[in-house]
């Protein structure tokens, strides 16, 4: 009876930590999602050539989606804490009912 009850009290620990991650994570793609659209407010009709063509190409970096992987397998996002919570969430359903006395 310990093991399941250590499993149960140490998984809103790490599933906060997991929570911090994705939900910074989420937070700087905002950002830059919302980088092009700053670029181009600054005010640059009233400035010289050479700060127009490096607007453009910080323009057009910034149109590619930023993401931060993990070990090069997946996104800190959103979708991903999802994921993480829909499986810790089975697998404490499955030592629950591991045991249970049937």
């Amino acid at each position: 009876m310990s093991k399941p009850l250590k499993t149960i009290f140490v998984m809103p620990a790490l599933l906060y930590q997991t929570w911090m991650y994705c939900i910074f994570g989420q937070i700087i793609t905002d950002q830059n999602e919302k980088l092009v659209d700053s670029a181009f407010g600054c005010g640059w009709t009233d400035t010289d050539s050479r700060f127009k063509r490096s607007l453009a190409i910080v323009m057009m970096a910034a149109t590619r989606p930023l993401k931060i992987r993990i070990g090069k397998t997946c996104d800190l996002s959103r979708a991903l804490l999802l994921q993480v919570l829909n499986g810790t969430y089975g697998l404490l359903n499955m030592l629950c009912n591991f045991n249970t006395p049937v």
